[in-house]
This record gives C-alpha cells, structure tokens and sequence, in this order.
C-alpha cells in the first residue's frame, strides 16, 4: 500500500473534521434553526468536496454531535428569581450573562412547568 492511499476512516475522519469546521463558522448564522444548519452543511460537503450524499449526511450528524460536545459552547439555566430572564453561561471561560429569554431562539427558551394534576 502506498502512503498516499486514503484509508475509509482517515477519510470520513477528514471530512468530518471539515464538517466541523463549517459547522463552528456558520452556526452562529442559525441559531434558531439547527435543521438549516445540517442541511447547509451536508451541502457543503456534497457541493464543495465531493461527498457522496449518503455519507455526508452521517458525518454531519457525527460532527454535530460532536459540536454539541465542545466543551467551550454556551449553556443556558433559569434562575429562579428571574422567572423571565435566561442566564448564558460560556463554558470555556466561565462568563455569565442575564438575557431577556424573548431574545432567545425558541429552542433554547423555558417552557412553562406543566399544571400539578
């Protein structure tokens, strides 16, 4: 075997490392719409390097996952004394921040507690 044929792993290991990226770039562009964000991904895998269809659309789901793994993402908790506002906390450098949960996307806004029965 010579060293300059790609192996099946290193290549989806590639390709998902550039998913990855384009991922990281863009999704600040959709933070509402995570659907929007694979599916312009999986785009840009099939249009610009040439992935098969039904490959780019598992590495982008792994590479996904694997966003959402990323230690330096921001998480959101609702502090009980601020019933109408959501606390942003970023991870990697541990800032804070209250928001106004209406400036939120709707995926990361709370959902009213359901009625006690």
């Amino acid at each position: 075997m010579s060293s300059t044929t790609v192996l099946p792993r290193d290549y989806r290991e590639h390709m998902q490392a550039c998913a990855l990226a384009f991922l990281r770039q863009h999704q600040a562009e959709h933070l509402g719409d995570d659907q929007l964000l694979y599916e312009r991904t999986c785009d840009h895998l099939v249009n610009r390097l040439d992935v098969p269809l039904f490959m780019a659309s598992r590495i982008v789901h792994l590479a996904m996952t694997q966003l959402a793994e990323w230690p330096g993402r921001i998480i959101v908790a609702r502090a009980v004394s601020h019933a109408e506002r959501a606390c942003l906390a970023y991870l990697l450098t541990g800032e804070s921040a209250f928001v106004p949960q209406r400036r939120l996307p709707q995926r990361l806004q709370f959902q009213p507690d359901a009625a006690p029965r």
